[in-house]
């Protein structure tokens, strides 16, 4: 008696992407943090003593989301080819004693004809979350009136506990894409923030 074959076993299908791969959203990856300010970056503030951490965080979190420049600690400081760091503007309908009906936007991304303007709003400073009332309405009416800006405010205390740099390339990526963060002064959630290992 012939021994019979067993039946052919049907070919599995083709199994479908899941998890970010069919979403083609690439994980995160280590980037190693911000770290403390390099020299110099210190004395490149506009207006102020000198630049901050937490601009520090944001300048280095521009860099890595923009991959450029490809290694941020190296002078000038200045930016990249599409972004600038400390840019003057005019403030039209001036009404607050400034130098020349101007003010200083932390960072300018250049988005084709769009110029986005970034604020980091820091508790160290008068205009920052602390500000108290007065400093805190000056600081909105500066923002409805910058002309020729998408302008955005960054808060720091949302990225400065994070060392990895993790959060500081997500609030970067939101605010090149015009997403701002909640303003933790309108929501009664404004906390002193604190960097991991620095000192401000």
């Amino acid at each position: 008696m012939p021994r019979r074959r067993p039946p052919p076993q049907p070919k599995r299908p083709p199994v479908a992407p899941r998890g970010l791969t069919a979403l083609k959203i690439v994980p995160p990856t280590p980037i190693g943090g911000p770290g403390p300010p390099p020299e110099g970056f210190r004395a490149l503030k506009l207006g102020g003593p000198a630049g901050s951490v937490d601009e520090w965080y944001v300048y280095w979190g521009l860099a890595k989301v923009l991959r450029d420049p490809l290694d941020p600690r190296k002078p000038p400081f200045s930016g990249g080819r599409d972004w600038a760091y400390q840019v003057p503007v005019l403030l039209r309908n001036q009404l607050i004693p400034r130098e020349a009906g101007s003010d200083v936007l932390d960072f300018v991304v250049y988005r084709g004809a769009a110029k986005i303007g970034i604020r980091v709003q820091s508790d160290l400073h008068v205009f920052g979350t602390f500000g108290g009332p007065t400093q805190i309405a000056r600081d909105r009416f500066s923002k409805a009136h910058i002309e020729g800006y998408h302008v955005i405010d960054v808060y720091s205390q949302h990225f400065l506990s994070d060392p990895s740099g993790q959060l500081v390339c997500k609030v970067a990526r939101d605010a090149i894409n015009l997403k701002e963060w909640p303003s933790p002064i309108l929501f009664g959630r404004a906390e002193h923030a604190r960097p991991k290992g620095l000192v401000r």
